[in-house]
């Protein structure tokens, strides 16, 4: 009889009371949290492809030749002289 009298006393205190507003605030949280996650993956998606675009113009402007530079545009390339 003890032990179910504390298991009760003890499943009470455990028990939280999450109000609808609460519930809104968590959710309203919950959403805002995974904005800033997915803006902090594309933001190192942007500097990776930023540190690529650099190193690439590096080349470019260190290659020394005069070889045409092949250009993306569309589908296809073109050459730049």
């Amino acid at each position: 009889m003890a032990a179910t009298v504390q298991q009760n006393s003890m499943q009470s205190e455990n028990d939280v009371q999450v109000t609808a507003e609460d519930q809104e605030m968590i959710n309203k949280f919950a959403r805002q949290n995974a904005r800033l996650e997915d803006a902090t993956e594309e933001m190192k998606h942007l500097e990776k492809e930023l540190r690529n675009l650099e190193d690439a113009a590096d080349e470019v402007l260190m290659g020394g030749d005069e070889s045409p530079v092949p250009y993306p545009f569309s589908s296809k390339g073109i050459a730049l002289f």
